[in-house]
C-alpha cells in the first residue's frame, strides 16, 4: 500500500471519533498539522532536464524577480465575530474547510458515516448551502477559487479520484491522483501514488479541468520514496515535500514556473532547520513547520511554525505552538497558542494573553484576536481557511468533547 493511500486510509479510521481532515492530512485537533506522506520509490528526473524544462510553455523564462514586493494590501483587521454557517435540511452536524479568495464562496461536508466513511459534501454561496454528492467514500472538499470553482476527492473501488465541481456538477479529472490544489486561474495540483519508474509520490498538473494529467518532476536529489504536492500559487509555484533518502531528512521544495526549485530549508537566528514541512502557499507566501533544537533534548522540543516569504528568500519564526497551517496572499496566519509544560516556553514574544486562543497573525508580528463562543475555551474553535483580505475565516466548533462528532461549521467576520 502506498503511503498516499494509508494517508487516505488513516483518514477513514478516524472518521467515527473525529472527521476534520484538514485538506484530508489533519494529524491531531490542537496542532492541526498535516502529515507529511510520501510515497514509496520513484526516481527523481535529470537535474539538467529541469533546469531546461518550462511548466510554463510559451511562458516567461523566469522566476518572479526576488526584489519585486507585493502592492500594499488591506491592513489587519481589529475585530473578529464568530457566527455560524447553515447546514442543509436534515444534517445536525459538519463543517467548513475552504474559503475563497473573497470570501464568497465556501467548501465542506456533513459528518462522516462512521462504518462507511462516506459523506455528503457542502457548497456555500454567501449563505446558501448546496448539498453535493459523489460517489465512493472519504469524499472530500480541498479548494475553491473566486470563480466558485472547487477541488474535490474521494475513494472509489479503492483508488483514488480526483474532482472538480463548477457550474453545479461534478467531472472527474484524468488519472488516478491525489489533486491537492487549485488557483485561481483553475490549474490544479496534485500527487500520483506510482510514477513512471514504479510505486512512489509523484507530482502532476492539469492545466485546466479538461485537461489530461502531466507529469511533472521530482525536485533534485534522491528522492526514491517520491513526495506529496502541499499546493499551488497563482503564478504556478508548486510546494511539495518528502524524504529525501541521502539526506535522510524531511524536506520541502518550491518548484517554479521556469522549472527551477528552491530549497525551503530556513535559517532563523542563526540556526538552520531540519525535517522541514509545508502546508500551504498563498501570494508568495508559504507556511510549514521546522525542526530547530532548542538545547533542551526533549523530543519535539524545537518544532517551529515557520513563515518563508518566496520573493525575498527569508523565513520567519512563529512559534512553537500550533504551527500555523494556512495562509493568504497578504502572509497572515492563523496561529494557535496553547499551555506550554516543563522546560518548553512560548516563543511568540509578547506572550498573548490569555495561552490557549487563537490569533490573526501579520508578518510583521501585529494580530488580532480569534474569539471562541463567549464562556467556552479557544481549543472548542479551529480556523482552517481565511480570505486574501483576511475579512473572512472559516472553521468549526466542537459542540462537546475534543475530537467528537458533534460539530458545525462556523465563519468569522473581521473588521
Amino acid at each position: 500500500m502506498t503511503d498516499l493511500r494509508q494517508l487516505l486510509t488513516d483518514i477513514g479510521e478516524r472518521a467515527g471519533s473525529y472527521d476534520v481532515t484538514e485538506r484530508a492530512l489533519t494529524i491531531t485537533r490542537r496542532r492541526r498539522r498535516r502529515r507529511a506522506a510520501v510515497g514509496t520509490t520513484a526516481a527523481a528526473l535529470a537535474v539538467a532536464a529541469i533546469a531546461t524544462w518550462s511548466l510554463w510553455p510559451g511562458a516567461p523564462g523566469s522566476a518572479p524577480d526576488p526584489a519585486v514586493s507585493p502592492s500594499a494590501g488591506p491592513s489587519l483587521p481589529t475585530s473578529c465575530t464568530l457566527g455560524s454557517l447553515p447546514l442543509p435540511d436534515g444534517a445536525t452536524y459538519g463543517v467548513v474547510y475552504q474559503v475563497d479568495p473573497t470570501g464568497r464562496y465556501a467548501v465542506g461536508g456533513t459528518d462522516v458515516d462512521a462504518k462507511k466513511y462516506d459523506r455528503d459534501l457542502l457548497f456555500w454561496d454567501g449563505d446558501a448551502v448546496r448539498r453535493l454528492s459523489l460517489p465512493g467514500r472519504l469524499q472530500y472538499f480541498h479548494d475553491v477559487n473566486s470563480a466558485g470553482t472547487a477541488l474535490a476527492s474521494a475513494v472509489i473501488d479503492g483508488k483514488e479520484s480526483a474532482w472538480v465541481y463548477r457550474d453545479g456538477e461534478f467531472t472527474r479529472l484524468d488519472g488516478e491522483a491525489f489533486a491537492s490544489d487549485l488557483n485561481e486561474s483553475g490549474v490544479i495540483a496534485g500527487t500520483i501514488s506510482s510514477g513512471p519508474d514504479g510505486p512512489g509520490g509523484q507530482p502532476v498538473r492539469w492545466r485546466t479541468p479538461d485537461s489530461p494529467m502531466e507529469l511533472l518532476p521530482l525536485p533534485p536529489g534522491d528522492w526514491r520514496h517520491g513526495v506529496l504536492v502541499r499546493g499551488i500559487d497563482d503564478d504556478g509555484t508548486i510546494v511539495m515535500g518528502g524524504y529525501e533518502n541521502s539526506a535522510r531528512d524531511q524536506m520541502a521544495y518550491a518548484l517554479r514556473p521556469d522549472g527551477s526549485w528552491q530549497e525551503l530549508t530556513p535559517t532563523i537566528d542563526g540556526v538552520t532547520g531540519r525535517n522541514v514541512s509545508v502546508y500551504a502557499i498563498r501570494g508568495g507566501w508559504v507556511v510549514g513547520q521546522v525542526l530547530l533544537p532548542d538545547g533542551t533534548g526533549q523530543r519535539g522540543s524545537g518544532i517551529t511554525g515557520v513563515l518563508w516569504n518566496l520573493r525575498t528568500g527569508k523565513a520567519q519564526s512563529l512559534g512553537r505552538s500550533g504551527p500555523p497551517t494556512v495562509v493568504n496572499a497578504q502572509g497572515w496566519t492563523v496561529h494557535e497558542t496553547e499551555p506550554v509544560f516543563g522546560p518548553r516556553r512560548q516563543t511568540l514574544t509578547p506572550a498573548p494573553t490569555p495561552v490557549g486562543s487563537l490569533w490573526l497573525l501579520s508578518p510583521a508580528g501585529d494580530r488580532t484576536a480569534v474569539p471562541a463562543p463567549a464562556g467556552e475555551t479557544p481549543w472548542h474553535v479551529q480556523v482552517y481557511s481565511l480570505s486574501d483580505d483576511g475579512r473572512v475565516l472559516v472553521g468549526l466548533r466542537q459542540l462537546s468533547e475534543p475530537y467528537g462528532q458533534d460539530h458545525v461549521p462556523v465563519r468569522w467576520r473581521c473588521s
